[in-house]
């Protein structure tokens, strides 16, 4: 399913598939590692921590506000305008600069996302609105630690099985066969390693070969 998911999408768009499974309450690394059967976890990780890389970081020149400054901006002009409906442009503007400053901390994603979700939670005063921001920030930076550790854990068994197949010496050949005390062949027909045609058919094709 994976294979095919993976011939018709880019990373965006599979980052998103995965990180839909990863974040389900009923997620199984079984299931995860069928999901991404044939494509690589790493990205997609990769892609995913850069995403909740802290907005200072991402952007670090205030006079120069970037994507994630912008819209987190406009996203805390809506709650300002919620709790202070009456309060001058100049101020308006000041404090939102101030605000993006202040939560620079945290990832844009999360910041923003928090900030639309504190549109719907009551507040009486422009002062309240950080700390409710970061109230809904500490919620979702804890489920997205448990997103990333569910894709770290995915990587390594995406690791684990690809050093496991490199490692497989492949099926036993007539000659190892041949080469092995009767003893050890009758112990790997009973553990079931070997079974009892594969043994004889060795056997003949030595006498075969010697005829």
């Amino acid at each position: 399913m994976a294979t095919a998911l993976a011939a018709r999408t880019d990373l965006q768009d599979l980052s998103k598939v995965v990180v839909a499974s990863i974040s389900s309450t009923t997620w199984t690394l079984n299931d995860a590692m069928a999901l991404v059967d044939g494509i690589e976890v790493m990205p997609i990780l990769a892609r995913y921590e850069r995403g909740l890389t802290p907005l200072k970081e991402v952007e670090p020149d205030p006079a120069r506000p970037g994507r994630w400054s912008a819209g987190l901006g406009d996203d805390l002009s809506l709650l300002l305008t919620k709790v202070s409906p009456g309060i001058g442009t100049e101020q308006a503007d000041a404090w939102i600069k101030v605000m993006v400053l202040a939560l620079g901390d945290l990832p844009g994603r999360i910041s923003r996302e928090a900030a639309r979700m504190a549109l719907h939670r009551p507040m009486r005063f422009a002062n309240e609105i950080e700390a409710v921001i970061r109230q809904i920030a500490a919620g979702l930076m804890a489920q997205h630690s448990i997103a990333c550790a569910r894709l770290r854990q995915m990587a390594a068994e995406q690791d684990r099985r690809r050093r496991g197949a490199t490692d497989d010496p492949g099926p036993i050949t007539n000659a190892q066969i041949r080469h092995m005390p009767p003893a050890y062949r009758s112990l790997g027909v009973t553990l079931g390693h070997l079974t009892q045609e594969q043994v004889d058919a060795a056997l003949a094709e030595d006498v075969e070969n010697k005829s």
